[in-house]
């Protein structure tokens, strides 16, 4: 009766336009009912958080309870980052779909500040996403410490050990910093080599492997005619990786121009706001469809 319970949410496609209208209804329709429930008319709200979300679509409403607090992309582990950071489950996702595995080596040529390669060996270590950050629900009395901890430790074990590889490199030194403690944060720096590298001097080194990186757009990080000239050395650079797998986010519509080459396969993703499409390159690099080389 004396945590605090403050009312957030959306609306999308719905006569119920007006959030801040639907906020104080919402509000007095939970006051109304605890005051039923507790005999009292007045609430304090200086306790616990408990924040009540809401989201309108078509009309039809649903009430949630956030038991997390930060969003859950947030994972936990990252601490400094560089002027256009990917979230974290966008890089997991980007991941996914690459297919990560353990006798495969596993590369980020434009690697910032680690994202990628710190998702994909979570991944690979089988490392439960949440377990270097807290939750709001942490500070309900409904759910001890305890059951907290041992919810972590059954995560923990639950951790692989078995080895694999992946590279980080960037040509900026200073974001490498951030990447090397955003790894050590993430308990990954053992399975990650991050190195100051243009991705124009990119080579097989003799193996086998998996590209998944992000360019920049022009959107944050260079404009778009420097972006677009990144893309072709890219294309050039990364055509003399025979076998190799290679995917890449862009927003850019043009992209595949630029390259130099027909993705395999497009997915359409998004960068927050940002609209991308994930470019994919997994058959043999002979057997492509050759696009506008420039």
């Amino acid at each position: 009766r004396t945590d605090a319970f403050p009312v957030k949410g959306h609306s999308v496609q719905s006569t119920l336009t007006s959030i801040p209208d639907r906020q104080k209804i919402i509000k007095k329709a939970i006051v109304e009912r605890m005051k039923i429930k507790y005999a009292i008319s007045w609430f304090p709200e200086t306790g616990i958080k408990k924040q009540i979300s809401f989201f309108i679509l078509r009309d039809k409403a649903a009430f949630m309870l956030d038991t997390s607090g930060e969003g859950l992309y947030k994972r936990g582990y990252r601490k400094g980052t560089n002027e256009a950071p990917l979230r974290e489950t966008l890089a997991s996702a980007m991941a996914a779909i690459s297919r990560p595995r353990y006798d495969v080596l596993f590369w980020d040529p434009l690697c910032g500040s680690g994202t990628i390669p710190i998702e994909a060996a979570l991944r690979l270590s089988h490392t439960a996403p949440g377990l270097f950050r807290t939750f709001s629900s942490e500070q309900y009395r409904q759910i001890t410490s305890s059951l907290w901890k041992q919810a972590r430790e059954e995560a923990r074990d639950l951790i692989t050990h078995e080895p694999f590889e992946i590279y980080g490199s960037d040509i900026d030194p200073n974001v490498l910093d951030f990447a090397n403690q955003n790894a050590r944060n993430a308990g990954m720096s053992k399975w990650i080599h991050f190195f100051k590298m243009d991705v124009r001097d990119i080579t097989t080194r003799g193996k086998r492997g998996t590209i998944v990186t992000n360019p920049p757009y022009g959107e944050r990080l260079l404009d778009v005619p420097a972006a677009r000239a990144l893309l072709q050395d890219m294309g050039k650079a990364f055509s003399t990786l025979q076998n190799w797998q290679i995917y890449i986010i862009s927003s850019d519509e043009e992209f595949e121009k630029y390259y130099g080459k027909k993705a395999d396969k497009a997915r359409k993703l998004y960068n927050g706001m940002i609209r991308c499409q994930f470019f994919q390159y997994y058959k043999n690099p002979k057997q492509g469809k050759i696009v506008n080389k420039m």
